[in-house]
């Protein structure tokens, strides 16, 4: 049987969202750079989103990289 502080940490685990910092195509800043926006996904549905990312590449996402974890485009 598992203590409290054990299942504690295992929930918030769990229901942790990963960050990630994506620069979209189209979506620039005065200077005509691109602007970059902060995305909180959460934690069981990354995989499906990295993949977004990887086949949007230089079709709507410009540049995306990620904050809480090691995924970089």
């Amino acid at each position: 049987m598992k203590n409290l502080i054990e299942h504690l940490n295992n929930y918030i685990n769990e229901a942790r969202e990963e960050i990630y910092s994506v620069a979209f195509i189209g979506f620039t800043d005065d200077e005509g750079l691109p602007v970059t926006v902060k995305i909180y996904v959460p934690k069981e549905n990354t995989k499906d989103f990295e993949k977004y990312l990887e086949k949007e590449l230089d079709n709507t996402v410009a540049h995306a990289g990620g904050l809480t974890n090691n995924f970089e485009l």
